[in-house]
Formats: structure tokens, sequence, C-alpha cells
């Protein structure tokens, strides 16, 4: 049985909390005390723990690693964060690079709802680190979440976040009931740009056609259960935004990245220009041929 830690225990730090228990020991830590009532220190926990999984939004990840950082030797650490964080503009491999290379990322359809239900989950694993993949493939053996690896975790980083972009404009398209031709059309656009954008800054691949990618774009943005595809429907509708989801506080910061690289992405700029320059849903499909 391995020693495993959850930092963050919202949906799906819960859900990957249930499933490994069944074979590993789980303990969880949160800032909210009201999700972990009996929570250990976290200092004490870290210290405990074989494995360590992050699931908390990307703008924490510094600062939860910068607290645990002295404790982290001979620790694996799988992170589900995706998103950049506001202040430092890094993506999570960026992030956890700063404090060890004993990282995993760990992106692909994982709706926690779903996950919860007993459905399946599918994910890739990228990391640089055989033992990295090892260690997740024993944990996730035989349960609902089977996992494969890649060593591209510079590609994976951008498809973490990329997803979640171009989930945006699919909540975008449902508002105005445009159908699933529209949708269609559109998921074929949006993995286009994703590959243009992650060759550029990674080198070229074809992970977005895997689980970190196109598979979790389609689970995200067909799902009313995403925050980035609710988010996308409140959008258009006009609607108060009471929280942000983690594509909304990348979409600048991500469309000033690939404008400095005069990468032509389309699409991604219509989303931009609609969420933060008023224009209209409607046209979210312009000047793409």
């Amino acid at each position: 049985m391995e020693k495993i830690l959850i930092i963050g225990a919202g949906e799906i730090g819960s859900a990957l909390g249930r499933i490994l228990k069944l074979k590993n020991l789980v303990e969880f830590w949160d800032k909210d005390k009201t999700k972990v009532p009996h929570s250990k220190n976290l200092e004490e926990l870290v210290l405990w723990a074989d494995i360590i999984f992050l699931c908390v939004p990307a703008l924490a990840l510094n600062a939860v690693l910068k607290n645990i950082s002295l404790n982290l030797k001979n620790k694996v650490l799988i992170c589900l964060s995706k998103g950049v964080d506001p202040k430092t503009k890094e993506l999570p491999n960026e992030i956890l690079e700063k404090y060890t290379l004993n990282y995993g990322l760990l992106y692909g359809p994982m709706i926690a709802e779903e996950l919860n239900k007993n459905l399946g989950g599918f994910a890739i694993l990228a990391t640089k680190k055989e033992n990295v993949f090892n260690l997740a493939k024993k944990i996730f053996s035989k349960t609902q979440i089977k996992i494969q690896k890649s060593n591209d975790v510079c590609s994976a980083g951008f498809c973490g976040v990329l997803k979640n972009i171009y989930a945006l404009g699919l909540g975008m398209i449902e508002a105005q009931k445009l159908g699933l031709n529209l949708k269609g059309k559109y998921i074929v656009e949006a993995i286009k740009e994703m590959r243009e954008i992650t060759n550029k800054f990674c080198g070229e691949n074809d992970l977005v056609f895997e689980a970190c990618g196109l598979g979790d774009l389609i689970a995200t943005g067909f799902s009313p259960d995403s925050a980035n595809y609710a988010l996308g429907e409140k959008l258009v509708k006009k609607q108060k935004i009471i929280k942000k989801s983690e594509g909304i506080i990348a979409l600048p910061i991500i469309f000033q990245k690939i404008k400095s690289q005069k990468i032509k992405v389309p699409l991604l700029e219509n989303i931009y220009k609609i969420a933060f320059k008023n224009l209209k849903p409607l046209k979210i499909l312009e000047n793409i041929d």
C-alpha cells in the first residue's frame, strides 16, 4: 500500500481519493478546513506521504509548492492543475520544475461527477521520469482510471490550458443554440490551433490528439458540469460571473504569449474578443476557412 496525500479536496481531489483509498493509504489536506475538518498539519502529511497529488487551481500552485518545498526529497508529485499562474504567467510544468523534476502531469477526460458514478476516466501522465510513471501505473492498476505515458510535459501543459480556453467557446455555441454541426466544425478548428500552438512552443508533436488534448476538450466542452463550458454560456447570456474558471483566467495570458510568437489562431482570438472586446458571439468562427 502506498501513502498518498491529496492536496485540494475539491471535486476531482475527492473523487481520486475515493478511488485510490481502496488499495492505498490516503490523506487529504485543503486550506478550506470545512472540507477536511480533522486534517493533520500539512508539513506532517507531506513528510508521511510517498505520493502527493496536487488538485488545486493553477493560481495556487506556486504557493502550495513553496510551502512544502523543503520536504519534497524522494517524493513523487502528480499534478492535475490545468491553467496559468496569473502573477508569474507560468504553466504548471514550469512551476513544478522550480521545485522538483520528480513529477508528472495527469491530464485527460476525468470528470469528477462521472468518476463518482463509477464510470471510466482516461489520462495521459506526462513525465520525464520513468519511476513516476511506474508508481502511477501501479496505484491506478485495476481502477476505473486508465493512464498512458508521454515524455512531453511541455505539450501536455499547453493542452491542459488550451482545452479549458476552447471549452469556453463550446459553451458560447451552446448558449446560442447553434447546433452540433457548428460544434463539429469548431472542434476541428480548435484541434488544428492547439497543434499549431504546441508545435510552436514545444516542438513537433501529436499529443493534442490524445486523451490530454482532444479527449479532454470533448469531455470538458460537452459537459454541463464543466466550469469553463458553463462560463462560456454565461458570457453569451450576460449573466453575472461569481467565480472565474481556469480558462477565462488563462485566456488573456495565453493570447499574449501567442501574439508575441505571431501564431495565426483566429478561433482563439475570436474567443478572446468575445470575452474581453465585445465581439458578437455569433461571429465565433469568423475569419476561418
